[in-house]
């Protein structure tokens, strides 16, 4: 758990040192905004297709060797995990989303400059 934290801090360090060079560049906050939702969208949605994935291949193993019937494709799970983890992932981003953004872009400048972001 420590490791997933540490990761995740460097993570948005690096993610706030991106954000800060395309807005010095001239990028919008709504663009940035906009950018990370689809990032968080699709991380989600490609997450959620990796767990369908898993979901089929259990669903598989089970069907053909322990009880021996045949296995069918199911659908709604290929289109219900990709959308739920999407939402979800999303949802959780929101907080990051905010803590990215906050504060003017010359606060933003200064942190940098003091080694904060």
């Amino acid at each position: 758990l420590r490791k997933l934290l540490t990761q995740t801090q460097a993570s948005m360090a690096q993610r706030r040192r991106e954000l800060l060079l395309m807005r010095t560049l001239g990028a919008s906050s709504t663009l940035l905004k906009r950018m990370l939702r689809w990032e968080l969208m699709a991380s989600g949605a490609l997450a959620g297709l990796c767990a369908a994935m898993v979901v089929e291949l259990c669903s598989f193993g089970l069907q053909w060797w322990w009880f021996e019937g045949q296995w069918q494709f199911h659908w709604a799970i290929w289109l219900g995990l990709p959308g739920l983890g999407s939402v979800l992932v999303t949802l959780a981003g929101l907080g990051m989303q905010r803590q990215l953004l906050a504060g003017t872009l010359s606060d933003r400048l200064r942190g940098l400059g003091q080694g904060l972001l």
